[in-house]
């Protein structure tokens, strides 16, 4: 058995120190992420403010309806990133097409391993 390559844990602009925004993670994908979030501060309280906001959406639904509630609150966010999983989550054409309604911008997209893709957002 291959081990996938390990991508490095400042793929997704987490340092120690930093306070990272989980919004609509799984215990599994929560677990699988501890890797990226080691020595950050993680929380889902939309209450506190991140340096990071990670955004997991299952669905094309659930993509438009996070960006519409969420990214309000992420205003102060160095990074913001959706991330899905790689064969069964909105395409980089949905993503894309979701962040421009919302006045974002969508990067490339960033493979996780763990069948994990991010895309990183920025504001328009």
């Amino acid at each position: 058995m291959t081990d996938k390559p390990q991508p490095s844990i400042n793929t997704l602009g987490i340092t120690s120190g930093k306070t990272v925004r989980l919004i609509g993670a799984t215990p599994e994908i929560h677990d699988a992420l501890a890797p990226f979030t080691e020595g950050a501060t993680v929380t889902t309280l939309a209450s506190e403010s991140a340096d990071v906001g990670i955004i997991v959406v299952q669905d094309d639904a659930d993509l438009r309806e996070r960006l519409f509630t969420e990214l309000e609150g992420l205003m102060g966010a160095t990074h913001v990133w959706i991330l899905t999983q790689s064969d069964t989550g909105p395409d980089l054409a949905t993503i894309k097409a979701a962040a421009d309604l919302v006045s974002w911008r969508s990067g490339a997209p960033e493979s996780l391993g763990l069948d994990l893709t991010a895309v990183r957002l920025s504001r328009s």
